[in-house]
């Protein structure tokens, strides 16, 4: 592990806060509605199609319930394109709403935890204190809550000081979560 002497100074952007908000809500959209919607309207479709048909035979269920799925395959795509576009779009009306993501924040870390602050505020994280932590492509959030979580711009870290969070989190049990990116 490296010891951090000087804290790493960044300013996010737009890019890095929709990245983040992207990945927050990607991640929570997809595991928990998006997968369970689409099996209930797939079934929802099935019914409906072998009603239509008015045939109650195995073939005509096959049919239904094909119909079924592909009817639910097409709107859960429609409905992840849609929500890939919007929140990409409200990221960034938020991000010019919100003045403090603009400030130049401060990053500085040791074995316990980190210290985070800008012009505006200033606060200290025990490592331990984070329920689960998730990484993307462009950063790292880790999470106070299921609402709440900081953001770290990979952009901003040398990849020493990627893997070193990356084993702090993994020393204070902190769960990272996987899957959907």
């Amino acid at each position: 592990m490296i010891r951090v002497p000087d804290p790493i100074r960044f300013s996010l952007t737009a890019d890095d806060y929709v990245a983040a908000t992207r990945l927050h809500m990607t991640r929570a959209f997809y595991r928990n509605k998006l997968i369970k919607l689409t099996l209930v309207m797939g079934l929802l479709y099935a019914v409906l199609a072998f009603v239509v048909m008015g045939e109650w035979t195995w073939p005509y269920a096959a049919v239904a319930a094909g119909l079924g799925s592909v009817a639910a395959v097409i709107v859960g795509l429609g409905i992840a394109v849609s929500n890939h576009i919007l929140i990409a779009r409200r990221s960034r009306r938020i991000f010019a709403q919100q003045k403090s993501l603009h400030d130049e924040f401060e990053f500085s870390w040791d074995e316990t935890g980190f210290d985070l602050s800008t012009q505006s505020a200033r606060s200290r994280h025990d490592w331990a204190d984070f329920r689960q932590w998730a990484e993307g492509a462009d950063g790292i959030i880790l999470y106070q809550s299921d609402a709440l979580f900081n953001m770290l711009p990979k952009r901003a870290f040398s990849e020493d000081a990627l893997t070193d969070i990356r084993e702090r989190l993994g020393q204070a049990a902190v769960r990272q979560l996987t899957g959907w990116r």
